[in-house]
């Protein structure tokens, strides 16, 4: 099952790979979350599980 972020829908993970980089979300609801572009995925966009 896919863990996605309740405010942007954006897929939450627990590590990333190694090839990234990095833009802020937009979205007031998710506190402005870091989100991870995967380079060697078509740029898919991801946020890395905090723990909480």
């Amino acid at each position: 099952m896919t863990n996605l972020c309740e405010f942007c829908n954006r897929e939450v993970v627990k590590e990333l790979p190694e090839k990234v980089f990095t833009i802020q979300c937009g979205g007031k609801g998710c506190g402005h979350r870091t989100i991870f572009g995967l380079e060697n995925e078509d740029c898919r966009q991801v946020i890395l599980d905090d723990g909480e």
